[in-house]
């Protein structure tokens, strides 16, 4: 049951979360699409010139993760979990595990990356090959699995409780809707290696079913389950 103490927290981290979501787009629309999928050569020169993009998606990713890992999560499957706790607890056990991975991923790349590449660009002929042969990059189309993955499915756990038990208005189950395919969509486009897809995704799941979703389900924390 959702006490009141972990609803305002994850309520709260939920309100931040929406915000941090436009963060994410916005930064993935300034991101050089030489840094988006390509190799190590166009990845290595063109981060070397601009890597603000990319290092504030990378991190505002982490912070999403762990506001959701340590409160959003949480104090979502506390509100649910009376309705049907098979679904919520493995919903919850996926949510969780995919946020963690995410943070230590992200967190990963952010640590190495910048050293890699300068090792990349003065490097000889060898030394490129090596690491184009373990390509940092690589993990990232994984990782989406749980990023997008994992979490959209978490949400789909969601939209069908509120469809079945009408334990919020039906307008949020339809939001619980766009956030899913947005993130489905996206991750099809990551393994497709198709970014016009990922591009949509994006715009479904980041821009609209994100921040809505987490706004709302922010303030029912909040408010708690009966207000």
């Amino acid at each position: 049951m959702l006490n009141k103490s972990l609803g305002k927290i994850g309520g709260t981290c939920s309100i931040i979360q929406a915000f941090i979501y436009i963060v994410i787009v916005i930064a993935l629309a300034l991101t050089p699409v030489d840094q988006l999928g390509q190799g190590m050569d166009k990845f290595a020169a063109s981060y070397s010139t601009d890597p603000v993009p990319l290092t504030i998606m990378c991190l505002a990713i982490i912070v999403l993760g762990l506001l959701g890992f340590i409160a959003v999560v949480p104090a979502t499957a506390a509100l649910f979990e009376e309705e049907n706790n098979g679904w919520v607890t493995s919903g919850k056990n996926i949510a969780l595990l995919s946020a963690a991975v995410i943070v230590v991923y992200y967190t990963w790349f952010l640590a190495t990356m910048p050293a890699t590449v300068a090792l990349y660009n003065s490097g000889d002929a060898v030394t490129k090959a090596s690491i184009t042969v373990n390509d940092p990059k690589v993990p990232f189309n994984w990782v989406s699995w749980f990023m997008f993955g994992g979490m959209g499915l978490w949400v789909a756990v969601i939209g069908a409780l509120v469809y079945k038990k009408r334990t919020l208005p039906g307008g949020f189950g339809v939001v619980c809707i766009i956030k899913t395919c947005g993130f489905w969509i996206t991750l099809a486009g990551i393994t497709l290696g198709q970014f016009s897809i990922v591009q949509i995704g994006a715009i479904l799941g980041g821009l609209i079913g994100g921040p809505i979703y987490h706004i709302w389900i922010g303030i029912v924390l909040r408010r708690g389950p009966n207000s």
